[in-house]
C-alpha cells in the first residue's frame, strides 16, 4: 500500500515563510547546502569589498599544459584561484605544479565541470565569472532552497545537482 501523498497548501507556506525570520529558516533548512552556500555567499561578499576580480587575460592561451610546465599566465590563474579559495598559497612561480593543478580540478567539480588538469576555453569562462555575477547566483540559489517546505520529509528525499550530473537519494 501507497503512503497518502502529504497535501501542501501553498498560500500557508508562502505566509508561513513571510514571518519566520531568516535565522529561524536557517536553523530548519532542509538541506545542508543552504547552510554551506550561505557561508560561501558571505566569504563572496567580502571578497567583494575588500579587493576586486583577480582576471586571467582572455586572450591567454593554455592550450595543452601539463603539470610542471611554465607559462607566464599561470601566476594570474594562480592569483585567481587562490582568490577563490580554491588554491591554499598562491604561487608567484609561473609553474603549473600539482598543487595549482589540483585547484583547477576543485573549481572544476564546484562548478559542474569535467574534472581534469586541462585548462580549457569552458573553464577559463567560468573562471571569469565576476565575483558580484556569482553573488547574484547565490542569492538567488538560497531563494530557492527556501521554498522547499519546512517541517518532516520523513528523511526521505532527492537532491538533483544537474551542473554536477549527480543524483543523491537520502533514505
Amino acid at each position: 500500500m501507497v503512503p497518502a501523498r502529504k497535501e501542501t497548501f501553498f498560500n500557508e507556506l508562502l505566509n508561513k515563510q513571510l514571518s519566520t525570520s531568516s535565522s529561524s529558516i536557517e536553523q530548519e533548512a532542509v538541506i545542508p547546502q543552504y547552510i554551506a552556500l550561505r557561508k560561501m555567499l558571505n566569504r563572496y561578499q567580502e571578497l567583494e569589498e575588500k579587493q576586486g576580480d583577480v582576471l586571467v587575460p582572455e586572450d591567454t592561451l593554455f592550450e595543452k599544459v601539463s603539470v610542471g610546465d611554465t607559462l607566464e599566465s599561470v601566476r594570474k590563474l594562480s592569483e585567481r584561484l587562490y582568490q577563490l579559495g580554491d588554491l591554499k598559497q598562491s604561487s608567484s612561480s609561473g609553474i603549473y605544479d600539482q598543487d595549482l593543478a589540483d585547484a583547477v580540478i576543485n573549481f572544476k567539480k564546484r562548478h559542474g565541470l569535467r574534472a581534469d588538469f586541462s585548462i580549457s576555453a569552458g573553464f577559463l569562462k567560468e573562471l571569469e565569472v565576476p565575483i558580484k555575477n556569482r553573488i547574484q547566483q547565490m542569492i538567488i540559489n538560497l531563494e530557492r532552497m527556501r521554498w522547499i517546505p519546512l517541517g518532516d520529509h520523513g528523511g526521505k528525499f532527492i537532491l538533483v545537482n544537474i551542473p554536477a550530473y549527480q543524483l543523491l537519494r537520502r533514505k
